[in-house]
């Protein structure tokens, strides 16, 4: 979280440029575990009613998703990625537990190598670069990956071909 604060600081030092809104954190809990100043664009909701929570992605450019190269963020794909793009948002992931299998960069979503504020920095003066058409891609086809990975119809007749398969065998 403090690296991509640090990086939304650095872009908005002169004007608001980027509004980073944090969800699940209240912003004495971040002071607790801070010295760090904010910045102008950053404000904590703290924790909020998961249905205002999705309401909340469905409106933002994007997400994000930064997990540090650790054994606890390799044990799978977060569910915050998922509904993100169930609702056609696209994130922004570093390639670690699996969002890269499902973005792709700059197609359906933005990937960084790692967690450094000179690369957020960087990605985010990315996106701020892209046209409103590009953001509109990134959106749809945040959510075509969505229709096609994540809703469990998708897989229902292949799940049933299986338990028929293990039922043969009892």
């Amino acid at each position: 979280l403090l690296p991509m604060i640090k990086a939304v600081n650095e872009i908005n030092s002169e004007a608001i440029k980027i509004e980073f809104l944090i969800i699940g954190v209240d912003k004495q809990s971040f002071k607790d575990h801070t010295t760090f100043d904010l910045g102008k664009g950053i404000s904590f909701l703290g924790r909020i009613d998961h249905e205002k929570v999705l309401e909340y992605v469905a409106k933002a450019h994007m997400s994000v998703l930064l997990r540090e190269d650790k054994r606890y963020a390799k044990a799978g794909v977060s569910t915050k990625f998922t509904e993100a793009m169930c609702v056609g948002t696209p994130s922004i992931c570093t390639k670690v537990g699996g969002t890269d299998i499902y973005v792709k960069d700059g197609v359906n979503g933005i990937l960084v190598e790692n967690n450094e504020v000179d690369t957020l920095i960087k990605m985010l003066d990315r996106i701020l670069e892209m046209s409103a058409d590009q953001m509109m891609k990134l959106k749809k086809e945040a959510l075509k990956t969505a229709n096609e990975c994540f809703y469990d119809e998708n897989y229902k007749d292949a799940f049933a071909g299986f338990l028929s398969k293990m039922l043969k065998g009892v």
